[in-house]
């Protein structure tokens, strides 16, 4: 039993070696965080999403209103999932995952974000919220909810385990669920729209750090 438990240990390093990114000759991995955990942004979107138009891994863009120090810069993101439940009683969902961050002098970082709030130009009304422009934004009547990617959680997990035990499982979850996290928003009708222009106020999870250039 004894020669067994560095074989399983050594195994268990060799498969989180395999799992990490590993950068191109003569190029290092930048330590440079770009925005800090729990930084509240508001993006505007760039283009519409909904559930009738889009699918699956399609990408979207939003523009960074603020804080100041990013306006203008541009986060990108995928649709995880898309529900059209095309009947006036059912519910259809969007999954927002945002990806990354490209500032204005051309940085780019990850960017692992969930939506607190909506502000949807759908759904404008008189006690909406007026932008500088002067466009009066009702905030959406649209369900949201956070989802941690199940599949990251179980990886990290099994190699815990393997390493540490029942201990090493539970750290092991929470480093590989806290790597794919993604907003859902709902509504009960046929489908779900965002025009462009509609608003997020999303916080974010983890740091983002500078990617190194190709």
């Amino acid at each position: 039993m004894r020669c067994k438990e560095p074989l399983r240990i050594s195994v268990a390093l060799i498969c989180l070696i395999l799992a990490l990114p590993i950068p191109a000759f003569g190029e290092s991995n930048s330590d440079e965080v770009l925005v800090l955990k729990d930084a509240t942004f508001a993006l505007e979107l760039l283009s519409p999403l909904s559930t009738k138009a889009n699918k699956k891994n399609d990408k979207f863009e939003c523009k960074v209103l603020s804080p100041v120090e990013y306006a203008g810069a541009i986060v990108s993101g995928h649709l995880r999932k898309v529900k059209n439940s095309g009947k006036a009683n059912g519910k259809s969902e969007l999954d927002l995952a945002f990806d990354t961050i490209t500032l204005a002098d051309g940085r780019t970082g990850n960017f692992n974000a969930q939506v607190q709030e909506v502000n949807d130009v759908a759904n404008a009304s008189n006690t909406g919220l007026a932008d500088p422009e002067g466009t009066v934004r009702g905030k959406s009547r649209v369900k949201i909810s956070v989802k941690r990617a199940v599949k990251g959680a179980l990886i990290g997990a099994a190699i815990g385990a393997i390493i540490a035990g029942p201990k090493g499982a539970m750290v092991g979850a929470a480093i590989g669920a806290g790597a794919a996290v993604t907003t859902t928003l709902a509504m009960n009708g046929p489908e779900l729209e965002f025009k462009s222009g509609t608003q997020f106020t999303v916080i974010t999870n983890s740091p983002s750090h500078r990617k190194p250039a190709p």
